[in-house]
């Protein structure tokens, strides 16, 4: 049955904190100091056949332009949460079967310990399947998507998250694959705080870009960022990946690409922020000496406020 994700409560929540800061100076404003540890969802990959052995030890972590001690580093083996969220809107350019075809190749290549949730979104997010690795009850979920009424793209990922990440507890392996243009239409939440909804729940944004459907245009500045400006942020920021829907015969590679990375790829890294200014937006670096390595993580902490 078809469930409504309502927005109020989020909606509320948001608005009695104010949006970005601005970005943190390096080294400005140092001086806080937490014992509270602050964990990473860091992606690794190894672009050679070489085994590199890697550990806190050969990594080095920024925050706000201040080093900071590791206090672990670690492969995360355990079953991945994946919302898959999907543009149902009317004027989407995207045929509703090629959606579907997305989905059911993200779950065609589900681990047994994964758990998938599929919303598809408009001016309301619905669920069509809750958490489960039920792959026919998953795949005949993704007959739902269809193309109705104005997308509310940034209402829609704050209640995504909201209404199902905050129920799977003790969970660090969580991701949102967006089947989107990025355009958004006259959300209740702006860009910036769904972005920084998304950045302090540590969610990862895979994102299936469509055609934009506004070929383009300049947007009014309440408008937010333009669609492919928007959609290509939700995934950089969150230290994700785009793939553009452009090619029909590329989807399964991607798919496997993805859901691989999730397997494979993904390790969990712990520190306590020391000598940072916990009120302002920081950048977050991890790097590594070795040429072999790719690292990616979230770009940015949002203010704690």
């Amino acid at each position: 049955m078809k469930k409504a994700i309502f927005l109020l409560w989020i909606f509320l929540l948001l608005i009695t904190s104010s949006t970005y800061t601005g970005i943190a100076q390096s080294g400005r404003n140092s001086g806080s100091t937490t014992d509270v540890a602050t964990q990473l969802s860091v992606i690794v990959h190894n672009r050679t056949t070489e085994q590199v052995n890697l550990n806190k030890d050969n990594l080095a972590l920024f925050d706000g332009g201040i080093e900071q001690e590791i206090e672990y580093f670690r492969y995360d083996s355990t079953g991945a949460r994946i919302i898959i969220l999907a543009d149902n809107s009317q004027t989407l350019r995207t045929d509703p079967t090629i959606v579907q075809q997305i989905a059911q190749a993200i779950i065609k290549e589900l681990k047994p310990e994964d758990r998938l949730m599929v919303i598809g979104y408009a001016e309301q997010a619905e669920i069509f399947s809750d958490f489960t690795n039920d792959v026919k009850n998953l795949t005949n979920s993704t007959t739902q998507f269809r193309k109705q009424g104005l997308p509310k793209l940034y209402d829609a990922l704050v209640a995504s998250v909201g209404d199902g990440f905050r129920k799977q507890i003790g969970v660090s392996k969580r991701a949102i694959v967006l089947i989107s243009d990025g355009y958004d239409k006259d959300s209740r939440i702006k860009y910036e705080e769904a972005l920084s909804y998304l950045l302090n729940e540590n969610v990862v944004i895979y994102a299936f870009q469509t055609p934009d459907r506004s070929y383009g245009a300049i947007r009014p500045k309440d408008a937010g960022p333009k669609p492919v400006d928007a959609i290509t942020s939700l995934a950089d920021s969150t230290g994700g990946l785009l793939f553009k829907v452009d090619k029909v015969e590329n989807i399964a590679e991607d798919a496997k690409t993805l859901m691989k990375e999730l397997k494979e790829n993904w390790f969990t890294l712990a520190y306590k922020p020391k000598g940072v200014n916990l009120v302002n937006t920081r950048r977050l670096l991890v790097t590594t000496p070795s040429d072999k390595l790719t690292i990616r993580t979230k770009k940015l902490h949002p203010p704690q406020l």
